[in-house]
């Protein structure tokens, strides 16, 4: 267990914070890579695709003028890829340019469609926050321990520190690591602090210094909600259910079954609009009386919302 020192004075206690930096860190470094090889893809793919059409262009071709046009569009459109904010993984569909008479994106280009369901952002990011925190930078040797209200600490050697250090009680003897001061001067055998320290110093100190600071950030989740039309129906008639989506990007199957009353199941896609997606659900109730719920599962068989109707007599 370790703790960081925010800068607004905030503790977090976190198990192996170095190998959190570095796991993150790594994290930003593969993310990196893998977009730079993307953008070395979709640029072999568009030159290939310029050199194959380069014939639609030439002064004496067999194209008439409107077609020809076209083509020139379509090659625009190629070479403006790469500077999509999209690019390279994540394309939507619409966006990607077909070649004149052309029904459906070419099968080597599927690879760039979106592919990668981050809502927010369309993955332009590893996931991975970069901020300025108190990072530890090393340990003091051979410090002379002292009472409160000591403002110049003696200690073996001043190797890797700087005035402006922040100096903190090792927390494996002080359970909070209790900041000690300052750095605002260093000699060779001793540092002095820009105010007296308000705890004991104790023999091993750690110093800290603001510096880059790796964080995981949260990947927005896909969730769903389901509302009924009604808390009653009359018996015969019909009721709806309204399914709403968040955080979507890609198409979802929604099923419904009942469990006793209603006798109804089914299924239907649900397509994203944005980053969201609604759809309805219309049941027609049986002459009975009794109250009877809805299941509604999205994916294969997963988490379900049970949503339970009353059913009321004409």
């Amino acid at each position: 267990m370790s703790v960081i020192f925010n800068l607004d004075g905030t503790e977090i206690r976190t198990p192996e914070v170095v190998n959190q930096q570095e796991e993150l860190a790594e994290d930003v470094k593969q993310h990196v890579s893998h977009l730079r090889s993307g953008f070395d893809e979709l640029r072999t793919y568009r030159d290939d695709e310029l050199i194959k059409s380069d014939w639609t262009q030439v002064p004496d071709g067999p194209l008439d003028s409107t077609t020809k046009a076209a083509w020139a569009t379509y090659r625009e459109k190629l070479r403006d890829l790469t500077d999509e904010a999209k690019a390279p993984y994540w394309f939507a569909e619409a966006d990607w340019p077909l070649a004149p008479g052309s029904s459906e994106i070419n099968p080597e280009a599927l690879m760039f469609i979106k592919h990668n369901d981050d809502p927010l952002g369309i993955a332009t990011t590893s996931w991975v926050g970069l901020t300025t925190n108190m990072v530890q930078k090393g340990n003091l040797p051979g410090v002379d321990a002292a009472g409160i209200g000591t403002d110049i600490i003696g200690i073996g050697a001043t190797t890797g520190l700087q005035v402006g250090d922040h100096l903190r009680n090792d927390a494996e003897f002080a359970s909070e690591g209790s900041l000690i001061g300052i750095v605002s001067g260093i000699t060779t055998t001793s540092v002095s602090l820009a105010s007296t320290s308000p705890v004991d110093i104790l023999s091993n100190i750690n110093y800290f210094r603001s510096d880059k600071w790796y964080y995981a950030q949260d990947r927005p989740t896909l969730t769903y909600a389901v509302s009924a039309g009604s808390t009653s129906v009359v018996a015969g008639a019909g009721i709806s259910f309204t399914i709403t989506l968040t955080n979507q990007v890609s198409s979802q199957i929604i099923e419904w079954k009942t469990k006793e009353v209603l006798i109804s199941k089914g299924s239907l896609e649900i397509l994203p609009v944005g980053t969201s997606g609604i759809a309805t659900v219309n049941i027609t109730v049986p002459s009975v009386t009794q109250p009877d719920s809805l299941t509604f599962f999205i994916g294969d068989g997963g988490p379900g919302i049970t949503t339970t109707v009353g059913v009321t007599t004409a």
